[in-house]
């Protein structure tokens, strides 16, 4: 029996939002050791740790180790301790794997057969610019140099040059929102069978672009053609996978910008060249990448003209630069002010603010009183709380599944969490940072997006997964926020300056 260990480790990291993530924040997402706990939490799932079990499990010659499960929401650098637990964590893993074929009178060099790794790729921890290079750098080193170790990361990874060297084939997902993850574990772990069985031998080539590219949708009409064209080379033969990851500029790391990704079977030069083919395209077009967003008064605005013009509701109003899944603080109230001032008929998806959320408590099901809502975290960047007279209408543990494609089956947790109402406007406010991009946020209170006039949902693009099928139109809204779609809303320590567009659309 051959033994392939496996672990997910996330974090996306925004170095604006300070501090730093603790494991009490990995405990509010995902923070799990053993086989057993790993693989009860992925129940119903669609992601990558269930694909690997899917593609491995039935194979009587191999089986796979899940040994942890940490992920955060995304946040300021993990925490020392907790790096250094993932690591150990592993190390630890690897030991016990070389020890048991000692004892079998197996050669210990060879074992693990395997690993089979989820990251996401845009992780800073203190100490560790590049985290997730480091951590394959670290068990590279514990497991040598012939053991094929196989990574899926997220679109967004931050394709370093210490994470191509360290690892045997790396494979981002291809889509934004991210609605293959569970696809794309699916084929890493086929991949690393066929690699076992001598089937394949991957030859991978990486080209950097000094680009940090903009928070963009893969079906945007700039990017589509590149998307259609990435889609079609990998139903090439010969083409093992071919990607384009994003990178994530709120990391603000030195190596943060996109790059093309090809792994051909057995051909580095001819995976070389699609590289750099493709990578040249897509610089080609960078001001293309960069769109246009409404202002919360324009947004109310162009909705109510849009349901007075006959559009189907729900007109979605989409708060993409306060995204908690880029990072930021989820407790901007610009556009909730709006529409409270509007009294807009509405659904409010939701506000980070325990603060409230204990004042709903204290207040009890049908009873008013009056709340700050949201902009307690940097209220010289939100303009402070909206003050308003709510009635509650509801508690929850705040405990959902994702429904849609995005993370489909995955909980997420909003913590003790509470709905009130400011005039026609239902507001969630919840304790956890949490992106609401699916419709379950609001079914878990009963609530039918599809029947409410308008929605606002504080998301960037994952939303869409979600809510395009039921959207009568969507608007996105700038408001400020700390996870920005536009890079160039931020002050750098460490992207080179000569990264584009740091000097302007028009260079």
């Amino acid at each position: 029996m051959k033994t392939i260990l496996s672990c997910e480790f996330k974090l996306e990291c925004n170095r604006f939002l300070g501090e730093r993530t603790t494991r009490s924040d990995f405990e509010k997402r995902i923070c799990l050791f053993g086989e057993e706990a790993v693989r009860k939490h992925y129940i119903g799932a669609k992601v990558e740790i269930p694909s690997f079990l899917d593609v491995i499990d039935p194979l009587p010659d191999y089986e796979i180790r899940p040994l942890f499960d940490l992920n955060a929401q995304p946040g300021p650098p993990v925490a020392k301790e907790v790096y250094d637990l993932a690591v150990e964590t592993m190390l630890s893993g690897i030991r016990e794997v070389k020890e048991q074929a000692e004892k079998r009178g197996e050669d210990p060099g060879a074992a693990p057969a395997a690993l089979l790794l989820a990251l996401h790729g845009a992780m800073v921890a203190e100490g560790h610019e590049d985290a997730e290079g480091d951590f394959l750098e670290t068990v590279r080193a514990a497991v040598g140099p012939d053991c094929p170790i196989f990574v899926t990361f997220d679109l967004h990874v931050n394709m370093t040059k210490k994470k191509a060297a360290n690892a045997t084939a790396l494979f981002p997902i291809e889509f934004y929102p991210h609605t293959d993850f569970y696809e794309n574990g699916l084929k890493a772990a086929h991949l690393l069978i066929d690699t076992l069985e001598g089937r394949v031998h991957p030859a991978m080539a990486i080209r950097e672009l000094p680009l940090l590219f903009p928070t963009l949708p893969t079906g945007h009409e700039s990017f589509l053609p590149f998307r259609e064209k990435i889609s079609r080379l990998n139903e090439v033969p010969g083409i093992l996978t071919a990607r384009f990851t994003h990178g994530f500029f709120a990391a603000d790391v030195k190596e943060g910008g996109g790059a093309t990704l090809v792994i051909t079977d057995g051909d580095l030069p001819k995976a070389q060249v699609l590289a750099d083919e493709l990578a040249e395209e897509i610089y080609e077009k960078r001001r293309s990448f960069f769109r246009e967003t409404l202002s919360p008064e324009d947004a109310v605005r162009e909705a109510k003209r849009l349901l007075e013009s006959g559009t189907h509701c729900p007109i979605v109003l989409a708060e993409v630069n306060d995204n908690p899944g880029s990072g930021s603080t989820m407790d901007v109230p610009s556009l909730l002010r709006v529409l409270i001032q509007e009294n807009v008929p509405s659904m409010f998806s939701a506000l980070y603010d325990p603060e409230s959320v204990e004042k709903a408590y204290e207040t009890g099901i049908d009873a008013e009183a009056e709340f700050e809502l949201g902009g307690k975290f940097r209220p010289e960047l939100t303009g402070g709380p909206v003050h308003a007279r709510g009635k509650v209408l509801a508690f929850s543990d705040g405990e959902y599944r994702n429904e849609g494609p995005f993370l489909h089956g995955v909980i997420h947790r909003f913590g003790k969490a509470a709905l009130i109402a400011v005039g026609n406007v239902q507001i969630i406010l919840c304790s956890i940072r949490v992106q609401p991009a699916d419709r379950a946020a609001l079914h878990l209170f009963g609530l039918r997006p599809e029947t409410c006039p308008v929605v606002a949902v504080k998301s960037a693009v994952h939303y869409r997964a979600s809510y395009e099928p039921v959207a009568g139109k969507i608007l996105e809204v700038e408001t400020p926020g700390l996870g920005p779609i536009d890079p160039r809303a931020l002050t750098y320590k460490n992207a080179p300056k000569t990264m584009y567009p740091l000097q302007g659309l028009d260079q």
